[in-house]
């Protein structure tokens, strides 16, 4: 039921819209100066928060009011100043230079764009000229005008309330995203549905029954829902439903603290903390005869701090510097705060000069496999970098597995899907594609570095049977909280892979058959 914001954004615009028209009447304000000038400062909004707080900038009616302001400022000018909008020979270009806005929209605009943003300029401002061309507008006339066109639009809004629980359900229902042609199929069924729903409920409530007999329905079906759904909150989402077996895994990502042992806060950052906001402690005090192992990366990076601290059990000095999203990459371009952090760790690692500095990100995130993607060039510039300040051992922790949605949720779908009370301890189902595929492409690019060794996290989880999901069959070892972050478990147990399959700290053990490392000795200095 995600979509339904949209719809609460629509009804706090709906509450503040006819109380700002109230006060623009009672003060003889302009009121087309005014909707202009709280629409720009909302585009403003939208500007300022689209890099570095995407979340808040695509939900908060603050940033997306002037979507619906434009529509306000294109009503008033067509009731008070109709000599302003566009005649039949512009208007025509208008309509098509609104189609192709909206079309070239559905064309650029992807799932990592950072949307709004400038990209919601596209579809607003093509709606915008659609609406602002007269009828007689080709496009209007022959396309909007089409009684086929016109059904979908009578339709439209249970259409949008049917289509997304639709998809979804059958998404849970098989675990996996149905193919094309479900989907398809599953979208005509939510025609059907919202044609069902619009000649009897949407009709009957709007044009036949009267006030007296409506409202008392319209409120009695909100009280239920809300009576529901606080019952559903309140009771945590009713994990009675599952066996006892099960219970655990249901209530393991709101109950497990991911938080402390990865030093959330003051070692692990924010994108909103500052740069140089690592704590003193993030770097072991000096010990007689200790290495200085120093690990850079991001949230993932982190969650595998608890596992290099336990297996290396004081032998070595650590340093943690890691930052929610940002993979240890130089001059990546993509995120301000991590351009500015990554420049930070840098003068950090030439000041400490460890003697290994270990590289882990979520990689699958940031790369593909495909041979044309140039973005790796940027990690190999990096290590570049760190062998150029000295570094003389560099360990890049590959990829690991991740899953669909949450591995604790996966596993209880999947048991029930099974009809079993107990959760596969290895498993192919859910997992992401592609991700050993990226795996295997930066074990041939960084295969040969001189001092660098690549150690593939994804194998030391994963084997021809499916990927590990708990190292003990029980919700307590359970190797990943949510989509792909290591649980301590699954830290300390891909740690222990690593010394294994490299022998570190040093780097030069010889791999256990089995693994998959590729070590790159630094030239001899015999």
């Amino acid at each position: 039921l995600l979509h339904l914001w949209s719809l609460g954004v629509e009804e706090q615009f709906y509450i503040l819209w006819p109380l700002l028209i109230g006060v623009c009447w009672k003060y003889r304000f302009n009121f087309l100066a005014v909707t202009l000038l709280v629409a720009a400062a909302s585009f403003g909004i939208n500007i300022a928060t689209a890099s570095h707080h995407p979340e808040a900038d695509f939900y908060s009616p603050l940033s997306r009011f002037w979507e619906l302001m434009l529509g306000g400022a294109l009503a008033y000018v067509a009731l008070h100043k109709p000599h302003y909008m566009p005649g039949p020979k512009p208007g025509n270009w208008l309509a098509w230079l609104g189609l192709a806005a909206i079309a070239a929209g559905l064309w650029l605009i992807r799932g990592d764009s950072m949307f709004p943003g400038w990209w919601a300029l596209l579809p607003a401002l093509g709606a915008f000229l659609l609406i602002a061309a007269p009828p007689t507008a080709w496009v209007n006339r022959h396309l909007l005008a089409n009684r086929v066109m016109v059904g979908i639009g009578l339709i439209s809004y249970p259409l949008y309330l049917w289509h997304i629980p639709v998809l979804v359900m059958a998404r849970i229902v098989h675990l996996e995203i149905p193919p094309a042609w479900a989907r398809g199929l599953l979208l005509l069924l939510s025609v059907a549905l919202a044609t069902a729903t619009y000649f009897w409920v949407e009709k009957p409530l709007r044009f036949r029954l009267p006030a007296r007999k409506s409202v008392p329905v319209l409120v009695t079906a909100t009280a239920l829902t809300l009576i529901v759904g606080v019952a559903c909150f309140l009771d945590a989402g009713v994990p009675g439903r599952f066996g006892a077996e099960l219970q655990p895994y249901f209530a393991f990502n709101r109950t497990y603290d991911f938080s402390t042992d990865a030093r959330a806060g003051s070692c692990w950052l924010g994108k909103d903390d500052a740069a140089d906001g690592f704590a003193t402690a993030c770097v072991d005090p000096p010990g007689a005869g200790k290495q200085l192992v120093l690990l850079w990366g991001d949230s993932h990076a982190a969650r595998f701090y608890p596992g290099l601290k336990a297996m290396d059990g004081g032998r070595d000095r650590l340093a943690q510097f890691t930052r929610d999203a940002c993979p240890p990459i130089l001059d990546e371009h993509k995120r301000d705060w991590c351009d500015a952090s990554n420049r930070f760790v840098l003068t950090q690692i030439q000041a400490l000069k460890p003697d290994v500095v270990v590289l882990f990100s979520r990689w699958s995130h940031h790369f593909t496999a495909s041979p044309k993607d140039t973005k790796v060039n940027k990690l190999l510039a990096t290590i570049a970098t760190l062998r150029s300040a000295g570094i003389k051992q560099i360990l890049v922790m590959g990829p690991a597995p991740n899953w669909q949605n949450s591995l604790p949720q996966d596993l209880v779908r999947n048991a029930i899907h099974r009809h079993a009370y107990t959760v596969s301890t290895r498993t192919k189902a859910q997992l992401v594609p592609g991700i050993h595929s990226v795996d295997v492409m930066l074990t041939r690019r960084l295969a040969d570095l001189p001092g660098v060794t690549y150690f593939s996290t994804y194998d030391a989880l994963c084997d021809a049977s499916g990927c590990l999901t708990t190292t003990d069959g029980q919700a307590d070892g359970l190797t990943t909280f949510d989509y792909g972050h290591l649980t301590t478990t699954g830290a300390i147990y891909v740690a222990h892979a690593l010394e294994k399959a490299t022998g570190y700290p040093d780097l030069r053990g010889p791999a256990a058959a089995g693994d998959t490392v590729h070590t790159t000795k630094p030239p001899s200095t015999k």
